[in-house]
């Protein structure tokens, strides 16, 4: 993830994808 387009999100959106990304990895193992 790129931190420049990371960093001018908010909270809440970095929230929602953080859980995105952990429940596709989860779904990948």
């Amino acid at each position: 993830i790129e931190l420049s387009f990371f960093s001018s999100l908010d909270a809440t959106q970095r929230n929602e994808i953080l859980e995105k990304v952990f429940a596709y990895g989860t779904k990948l193992k």
